[in-house]
């Protein structure tokens, strides 16, 4: 192990200990699950981790002629909305792993 690998491997498990949810794979797999569904011991020699990611959101306003102005906080976009928009609110949905794909 080098110190970069010590250096990831120390983050995952402050992370973990920050009450972080972690997530595990085979390393030639591609399907994370979740550490806590499966117990908490960590082999590093035969599994990645990761934080589990959150998906990203954001707000949009968008006006007549399909102008959009992209906020980052639902009170920005409330805040710069004038009465001819529209807020949508959007949030990244990922990937779930350990689902089956449907059509």
């Amino acid at each position: 192990m080098n110190r970069e690998e010590a250096g990831k491997r120390a983050a995952i498990m402050q992370a973990y200990a920050d009450g972080k949810e972690i997530q595990f794979k085979y390393f030639k797999d591609s399907h994370w699950m979740s550490l806590q569904t499966f117990g908490t011991e960590f082999d590093f020699a035969t599994y990645d981790y990761r934080v589990k990611p959150k998906p990203r959101e954001y707000w949009l306003n968008i006006y007549p002629g399909n102008v959009t102005v992209i906020h980052n906080t639902f009170d920005s976009a409330a805040e710069s909305r004038s009465p001819d928009g529209t807020t949508i609110h959007v949030r990244e949905v990922l990937k779930d792993d350990n689902a089956t794909s449907g059509a």
